[in-house]
């Protein structure tokens, strides 16, 4: 097997040579920080995706992921509001 031949047929090793977008893998790496983290990661998932359409890169699973993670993270912050708003006893009334 000489240097220029690769062991994929050349629709897949033209996509593995094809460079990773570096805002998907930020996207994944700043959502697992935590809830500050994900506000992040769900914006630059987003800007990822876009730009992955318009370039041609790779890394739409890293910007998805991302995505995904800082959605749990958002979902789970709400979740521990509510729950901390609901067990402090305040109850708000309509009236002033």
């Amino acid at each position: 097997m000489d240097q220029a031949s690769t062991p994929f047929p050349e629709p897949y090793a033209e996509a593995a040579r094809r460079p990773v977008s570096v805002l998907a893998v930020a996207s994944f790496a700043s959502s697992l920080f935590g809830a500050p983290g994900a506000v992040v990661g769900a914006v630059l998932g987003v800007l990822a995706l876009r730009r992955i359409d318009r370039r041609g890169l790779r890394g739409k699973a890293f910007a998805w992921t991302g995505i995904a993670v800082s959605a749990l993270w958002l979902a789970l912050l709400v979740g521990l509001v509510v729950a901390y708003e609901s067990a402090s006893g305040t109850v708000v009334t309509g009236h002033l």
